[in-house]
Parts: structure tokens; C-alpha cells; sequence
């Protein structure tokens, strides 16, 4: 609540889940699972807030938590991360038999509604599940490279008919990086600098999919009838401008420019780089002085 609060503050959308694990007891478990419902239940008619139903990792989730969330959870999609490090497969396999997508599967998760993030180490069957089922999956690059864990072989997913798109797993702010990731790395594993040109922008595609599906309205497109969710930046293009090359004016143009302007159904909430519904000096001020306070407390938890 308090971050749905600020979002609507702010004056943006936003899609929330609260993130059910094990790693606490049953007892926290189960409070998660009622903060889930709650939440979802409370902004089934909203059009500027939804949300899934938050687990965190299979390796973290008894068989018993599944299913108490999967009947909680009603026709709510999930948002999970799935087979992120290798210790999950490892740990799934000792455990339960199963392999992290094959238990979620097995568990009434894996479903069109759902997003599962990272989904790095898949065996062939799970990625044709997961394509057969609809679920979107979120390629998260520069988090996946600074925690280590390896990459998912995008181009081969999309072969596949898996529906993908683009997130940062709280890496970074803003979406950029990970898109010039999506682009590069591809060409970078598979040493062929012919590969993965339109591929990130159905990355985009899937976001834009996505958040429509989860808001009920159309998200992401400039036309009659779409949500008046625009961003803009000072770009000046040195070359032709269209449909065929955007991504390259994307990744090698626009994304050093700073956005000057943003707007949710159709209001303003920043104007030449001015917030308008924010105190952005008062906020950081705030947060600098909570700060030593919070990092306090991870050095004194035991």
C-alpha cells in the first residue's frame, strides 16, 4: 500500500506483486499470501494499479506453498523468477524430482497471465512449455551478468515462440541498458555479427503486450482509443528516420538523451525536465538521511 501510495502520487501506473518465499517460516509465508490477495482484490477496477501474485523462487517455495498460493491466488497471474542461477535447477531437482518451470508447471503456475523472470537455465521441454502456455518471460541481461548466473539464449527462445520481454530485475532505473544488452550479447555468444538485429524490438512488443493485457486497456502505441502514456527526448537524428531503422537510432542515439517529458493519461508529470508532482530535492534529502539508518539495520540483523 505504501508503494502503490506513492505511485499514484507520482501519477503513474504501476503493477505490484509482494514476493511469497519459505526463507522465513511458514507463518511470514502465509502472510504473504494474504497480502497478495488482499492487493489484487482491492485494485481489481483500478486503471492505474494491478497486481500479481508475488513468489520468489522455486528453490525458496515448499510444494505446500505452491498450492496454498495457487488457490489463493484465483485467476491472478504470478510473477516468479525461475531458474535465475543454476542452484535452482540443483536445488529443484534434489529436492523435488522436478525442474524449476517443470514443479511451477506441475503447480497450476505456469499460466498465460504470469510473467517469470530470468529463466537462464531451461531444458529444451521447459522452453516449449513455455511457449505453449502463453506466460511472458522477462530477460533481465545486466542483472543476470553482475550476479554471475549466466544468459538465456534469447534468440533461440524466440525461435521457440516464447513470448519475451525486457526487464532490469531492480539492476538499474530505466530500461535502456538492458535493450543494448538484449542486442549485444546474442552476437557476442553465438560470434556472428549477423544475428539479433530485430529481435529486441519484439522485446519492447512484449512489454507493451503485456502491460495492456495487466491494465485492460491498449499500453505502449500512439493511436486512437491507447492510454496518453508518452514519454519524449530531445533527438535530433543525423540520418533517415523510420520503421526499418529505429532500433538503431534506439541504441545508438536516443538512449543518451535525457527525457524532458512525461505524461499518463494524458497529464503531465514532468515538463522540461521538471517534476510536477514531486519534490525531487525534498526526496533526496529524505533519502539520505534514512539511509544510514536502514544500512544500520542490515549490520545489526543477526
Amino acid at each position: 500500500d505504501f508503494i502503490a501510495a506513492e505511485t499514484e502520487k507520482a501519477g503513474v501506473r504501476a503493477c505490484l506483486c509482494y514476493e511469497v518465499s519459505d526463507r522465513d517460516g511458514q507463518d511470514i509465508a502465509n502472510a504473504g499470501i494474504r497480502e497478495n490477495t488482499r492487493f489484487i482484490n482491492q485494485n481489481t477496477n483500478s486503471r492505474t494499479l494491478a497486481g500479481l501474485f508475488g513468489l520468489h523462487a522455486p528453490f525458496t517455495l515448499s510444494d505446500e506453498t505452491l498450492a496454498c498460493a495457487k488457490k489463493a491466488a484465483g485467476s491472478a497471474g504470478f510473477h516468479v523468477h525461475v531458474a535465475e542461477g543454476i542452484e535452482d535447477v540443483d536445488s529443484c531437482l534434489g529436492r523435488f524430482g522436478l525442474r524449476p518451470l517443470e514443479r511451477l508447471q506441475k503447480a497450476g503456475i505456469l499460466t498465460e497471465k504470469s510473467i517469470f523472470a530470468h529463466c537462464v537455465h531451461l531444458s529444451q521441454d521447459e522452453i516449449e512449455s513455455l511457449a505453449s502456455s502463453g506466460c511472458t518471460m522477462a530477460h533481465n541481461p545486466e542483472s543476470n551478468l553482475n550476479n554471475a548466473v549466466g544468459l538465456a539464449p534469447i534468440l533461440d527462445y524466440l525461435a521457440s515462440g516464447v513470448r519475451m520481454g525486457l526487464g532490469t530485475d531492480g539492476f538499474c532505473q530505466g530500461l535502456w541498458y538492458s535493450l543494448r544488452n538484449a542486442f549485444l550479447l546474442p552476437k557476442h555468444f553465438k560470434r556472428d555479427p549477423r544475428v539479433s538485429w530485430a529481435e529486441p524490438l519484439n522485446l519492447l512488443e512484449e512489454n507493451s503486450r503485456k502491460a495492456s493485457s495487466v491494465f485492460g486497456l491498449p499500453v505502449g502505441k500512439i493511436c486512437r482509443g491507447s492510454a496518453a502514456d508518452l514519454i519524449a527526448l530531445p533527438y535530433i537524428p543525423p540520418t533517415e528516420f523510420n520503421n526499418s531503422n529505429i532500433l538503431g537510432h534506439l541504441i545508438f542515439g536516443i538512449m543518451g538523451e535525457p527525457v524532458t517529458d512525461v505524461m499518463c493519461q494524458g497529464s503531465l508529470l514532468m515538463q522540461d525536465r521538471r517534476l510536477l508532482t514531486l519534490d525531487e530535492r525534498q526526496i533526496c534529502r529524505q533519502s539520505r538521511d534514512l539511509c544510514p539508518q536502514i544500512w544500520e539495520r542490515f549490520r545489526s540483523k543477526p
